[in-house]
């Protein structure tokens, strides 16, 4: 499964290729397509139109910029449709010019289109623009858009009418220069400088400030030009930024005037310059007439839509939550050398006293994937009557690499916390001498203990959880493992993704979690027939297969042009690489188990019960058909073909494609089919992830399973958060429920997606009843792949707690999800978020109503039963006080919350 995709503003080069218009200068463009280089490794957040075959490529060498790029083969789209590649809808402003570009290289001729959409999300229409006509070069395609009257949202559709295209560093960006959104926040820069024996010009970005300016957030750059005209020239004073004071002192660099003004913008090297000589002013410390100085300073505001590089807080957010007794990450990204021109950076915390830092390095891997301060220093102060402990972390800064340096630490909150008194937590980066963060001090919120509950159906499920990342390395210490166990279980966790590694005590860590009530799962892909290299000798597979070549894969052998015209998908050339038969995986595959089985033993002899395998289906079905005799002859009496041994692999994909493909898909089922029959030697279910949440994708097909399978994980919506109402209306997901009223439904959210959204906390536990509803209180499985390490923090593991002790007192009712919506209404709460659903009890004679509010202020609810039948005489809020009237009563729901009421 891959991992993270990233929003961020995007400062774009100088225009070049086929760049149709002016555009401003590179530092003034604000990026606000969310994965805008694919850099996240992952196709989401982009999906595709109608039909078509999209794929991120992981290639340095190839990419127009960083590691990844995309690339989309055209299909034949049905009648009256096309096929695109597109970009989620983003917020746009009417009367706003916006510039549309995308680096794009291959065949065929592509247009930008603008989908408009209204403040109600409404379709309004589309913007197609001209065609631009593509060869083998990256070049860059722009045009203008201006956002009509009425028109608030956009989604950026690169549509393809024909061949296969690559595309990178795709941008709808406006000019900040010209250009604010109103619900940005801005800083006043005040500049008091003065001068003695010298005149200066002054300059914030490379523009003159002469006098107090507003910012929004990002990098500020400080130029001062300086002229001496007296004996003894002399800078003094202060720059301003909001309560923050920049002082003219020792930490400002100076130089020769250079030729251009470069030094006075983003991104300038400015280490060989020389920190200037300071008494109560300052100066060249080498007594030059005519000199430079130079100072940034980093505003990184919290915000609600962080694309920009300045998301440097994983998770940034507002305030912070903090229960008591609970452990907690705070997760940051140190920047690459080349991006921040230093070796080291020097990260400050100030955090309440008792808040105490977890051990990170005893049995851990300090990996990429967890990158670790090299020193630390403590000290103790106060603030406002309260005692809080400053940390100061020294971290080496990583030269080129192809990943960010995600640097967790873990604190554990010490009970009991007076929570009469406010809090605070600050921090700030300081680097190269010269460049620092205006600190960000955040409201700290003191709550009760995390308070959840381990439900019988619901699953709060963790991959990894708080031990390994996927390449197998233990990224959490011995104490962070422990201290964050205790935090999740307690959130309500059951079920937890298991390692054997005898190192670092991993068994006896998962043997500790299942003795406190979480069920284990164990392994990946098991079942999955992966191509390798065929002179691998040291793998299982290949030296099974070189004992039995007649069990060995046959690839698709004819012309390219054929194979892409007639099924309608990207040839991939595997020369040098073998796999197994894939009717010989459907039918028997003895062989092929027997690799397996010694690993499932293992597993099985050291963990005990285990629940699930799961087989994450990102899969080429059909590009890794197999044309050998055996797969012919059952290809012929699937589709009905006569004389099939005889027919070439182009005449198989030419004159009968779509049997074909139904083949592929027929035996796939088959095949995993087979692998569930395995797994139940084990008493262990398989369960396969798809992204989305449909039952018919377009390389697999569920029904083919029917009520075999009875454990299945989605991915919707998206596999990222379940952002709006997902879930909650009464037919979602019925589609399952038909076809197997028994399946296990869990749906799937992918934590390594945070770094890129602004977490408002209490938002958990709506999220969490939202899932509970579209699976029929299946459960969630929260992904926490540490190729990231953002594992809990505080707030999530208390609303998380907060929701699975809401599901565990009315699981029935969630299974059941008969909705009664209907036989009430409601009054105060208003907007497409904030509703009431209401399910029938189990015997039918119960209600629960749930009242969710995802404003930012409380509302007044009024809620009245209109079915005078249904008897109700009793209402009772879930933890909460009962009500005299049961056909009517009014009750308050908290911002960003969820109250329950049951009728009886």
């Amino acid at each position: 499964m891959t991992n993270l995709w990233k929003r961020r503003f995007l400062y774009l080069t100088a225009a070049v290729g086929l760049a149709l218009c002016a555009t401003a200068s590179a530092k003034d463009m604000v990026n606000i397509i969310k994965n805008s280089g694919f850099e996240g490794g992952m196709p989401e957040p982009w999906y595709i139109t109608h039909r078509g075959d999209y794929k991120v490529i992981h290639d340095a060498a190839g990419a127009n910029s960083g590691e990844y790029y995309a690339e989309f083969a055209w299909r034949k789209p049905p009648p009256q449709c096309y096929s695109a590649l597109c970009a989620p809808r983003v917020v746009v402003y009417p009367g706003v010019t916006y510039e549309i570009s995308v680096w794009a290289k291959g065949r065929g001729g592509i247009n930008l289109w603008i989908v408009m959409t209204s403040k109600s999300v409404q379709f309004q229409g589309t913007d197609f623009g001209k065609k631009f006509h593509l060869n083998d070069k990256w070049q860059r395609i722009s045009r203008l858009w201006t956002a009509p009257e009425g028109i608030h949202g956009a989604n950026l559709f690169i549509r393809l009418g024909s061949g296969v295209a690559s595309f990178d560093d795709a941008s709808l960006a406006y000019d900040r220069d010209k250009f604010t959104p109103p619900e940005a926040e801005t800083l006043e820069v005040v500049p008091m400088v003065k001068a003695s024996d010298a005149t200066f010009k002054l300059t914030l970005n490379g523009k003159p400030l002469d006098g107090p300016v507003k910012i929004v957030y990002g990098e500020q750059v400080i130029g001062i030009e300086a002229q001496a005209t007296g004996d003894r020239p002399r800078l003094s004073g202060t720059i301003r930024f909001g309560d923050y004071v920049v002082k003219l002192d020792k930490r400002w660099r100076s130089g020769v005037l250079p030729a251009n003004d470069a030094w006075q913008k983003l991104g300038y090297d400015d280490q060989n310059w020389q920190h200037v000589a300071t008494n109560d002013d300052i100066w060249d410390a080498d007594g030059l007439k005519s000199i430079a100085l130079r100072r940034v300073v980093l505003w990184k505001s919290s915000r609600k839509e962080p694309w920009g590089d300045n998301q440097w807080l994983s998770m940034m957010r507002d305030r912070i939550y903090v229960p008591e007794g609970s452990a907690g990450a705070f997760v940051h990204i140190v920047p690459k050398r080349e991006k921040i021109h230093a070796t080291e950076l020097v990260l400050h915390i100030e955090a309440p006293a008792f808040l105490t830092l977890l051990d990170r390095f005893e049995k851990a891997t300090v990996w990429y994937s967890n990158y670790a301060y090299k020193k630390m220093y403590t000290e103790s102060l106060q603030k406002d009557g309260v005692d809080y402990t400053h940390f100061k972390f020294i971290y080496d800064v990583p030269g080129k690499i192809p990943w960010k340096a995600y640097a967790p630490m873990y604190f554990k909150a010490n009970e009991p916390i007076a929570k009469e008194k406010k809090y605070t937590f600050t921090f700030w980066r300081e680097w190269n001498g010269n460049v620092t963060d205006v600190p960000a001090v955040l409201p700290l919120i003191a709550t009760g203990p995390v308070n959840g509950r381990q439900c019988e159906y619901f699953h709060l499920s963790y991959n990894r959880p708080v031990l390994r990342h996927s390449g197998g390395n233990g990224t959490f210490s011995l104490a962070e493992r422990y201290a964050m166990a205790d935090t999740c279980i307690a959130a309500g966790m059951n079920v937890a993704w298991a390692g054997l590694g005898e190192e670092r005590g991993v068994v006896d860590y998962f043997l500790n979690l299942k003795k406190r009530g979480v069920n284990l799962c164990y392994g990946a892909n098991l079942g999955m027939n992966w191509p390798h290299l065929a002179d691998d000798r040291e793998s299982a597979d290949s030296r099974a297969l070189a004992a039995h070549p007649e069990l060995q894969i046959k690839f698709y052998d004819g012309p390219k042009e054929s194979f892409t015209s007639g099924l309608g998908l990207n040839f991939k050339e595997m020369i040098g690489k073998t796999m197994w038969c894939q009717e010989y995986l459907a039918t028997e595959g003895k062989v092929f188990y027997d690799l397996m089985r010694p690993r499932f033993s293992k597993a099985r002899e050291k963990l005990g019960d285990i629940l699930y395998t799961m087989w994450d289906w990102e899969y080429r079905t059909f590009g890794w058909s197999c044309f050998c005799n055996r797969c012919k002859t059952a290809f012929g009496k699937f589709a009905n073909v006569k004389d099939v041994i005889n027919l070439s692999d182009e005449n198989i994909v030419t004159k009968y494609p779509q049997q074909w493909i139904k083949f592929r898909i027929d035996q796939s089922a088959r095949h995993q089919l087979s692998m569930m029959n395995f797994l139940k030697e084990y008493d262990i279910l398989l369960t396969n992830w798809r992204p989305g949440g449909g039952i018919k994708c377009n390389d697999f097909d569920y029904t083919l399973l029917g009520d075999a399978y009875d454990y299945h994980f989605m991915g919707w919506p998206g596999a990222g958060l379940p952002y709006r109402a997902a879930g909650r209306s009464p037919d979602f997901n019925s589609g399952w429920k038909k076809l197997n009223p028994n399946v296990h439904l869990v749906a799937q959210t992918i934590v390594d997606y945070f770094p890129i959204d602004v977490i408002d906390e209490r938002m958990f536990k709506i999220w969490t009843l939202n899932i509970a509803l579209g699976t029929y209180g299946g459960g969630w499985f929260l992904w926490l792949d540490s190729l990231y390490p953002l594992p809990q923090s505080h707030g999530m593991s208390y609303f998380l707690g907060e929701a699975t002790r809401l599901i565990n007192s009315y699981e029935e009712f969630f299974k059941k999800r008969k909705h009664i919506t209907k036989r009430f209404e409601q009054q105060g709460l208003t907007g497409k978020l904030n509703e009431l659903i209401a399910l029938e009890g189990p015997d039918g004679k119960e209600a629960l109503v749930l009242l969710f509010n995802q404003n930012d202020s409380p509302a007044e609810v009024t809620v009245t039963v209109k079915d005078a039948a249904a008897g109700w005489t009793k209402v009772q809020q879930w933890e909460g006080k009962i009500f005299p009237n049961a056909n009517k009563l009014t009750v308050t729901v908290p911002e960003k919350d969820v109250i329950a009421l049951r009728y009886r």
